[in-house]
């Protein structure tokens, strides 16, 4: 089963993703930001075996809409071969229709036992949309010197150092705060779900040492 990266698309020129399980969806897939890049990096960083399939909402200044990002869930729900779904954004709205809307595509990939995990909103008490929502995992990171993964029901703390990934035109960043997060616990639950019923993931509590 694949995971659905959704950013800033992705720059296929690293050798980091020579030899690796990539899908491209978009026929503009070009990373302009170099943020979905790092996402796809970290992911392999757990799971070099995995499949990744790439979907590109974010313009060359990282950003988009709310309703971008629902759009690509939507074509998601639609698809059979997805287990789980990485979003490395959180969006700030008011508008009552959009949300609405988004926990209704949410509920449909839930019914399919597709895993949605989302990145929190940096520096900020609240976690922002779509992490938010019931039926997704809300991931968060901080900067510790051993990893490890605190997983509690809807949320999901990831304990870790910040990597060194590729970015874009050659250049490489230190990955940090908690859109890196999304990735790597995607990774993680890349190996079991699909076997497993996302619902008993939502129903439980571990702390995970190995395989982070």
């Amino acid at each position: 089963m694949k995971t659905a990266i959704i950013d800033s698309g992705i720059d296929l020129k690293y050798i980091e993703f020579n030899d690796k399980n990539i899908e491209i969806s978009d026929a503009d897939y070009r990373d302009e930001n170099g943020h979905g890049t790092a996402c796809v990096s970290e992911f392999f960083l757990v799971n070099p075996k995995g499949f990744v399939t790439v979907y590109k909402i974010y313009d060359d200044n990282n950003k988009c809409s709310l309703f971008s990002m629902v759009n690509v869930l939507e074509r998601i729900a639609d698809r059979d071969d997805i287990s789980i779904i990485s979003i490395s954004g959180a969006f700030d709205t008011d508008d009552d229709e959009i949300i609405e809307y988004t926990q209704e595509i949410i509920n449909k990939l839930y019914k399919k036992n597709i895993l949605v995990i989302a990145s929190e909103m940096n520096g900020k008490q609240k976690k922002g949309y779509p992490a938010c929502l019931k039926h997704v995992l809300a991931v968060k990171k901080i900067k510790f010197p051993i990893r490890l993964m605190v997983h509690y029901k809807e949320r999901a703390i990831f304990f870790g150092k910040d990597n060194w990934v590729p970015k874009t035109n050659g250049e490489y960043i230190r990955f940090d705060g908690n859109s890196s997060a999304a990735p790597r616990v995607s990774a993680y639950y890349s190996k079991c779900v699909g076997m497993c019923c996302v619902e008993k993931i939502f129903d439980s509590f571990e702390v995970i040492f190995r395989g982070i």
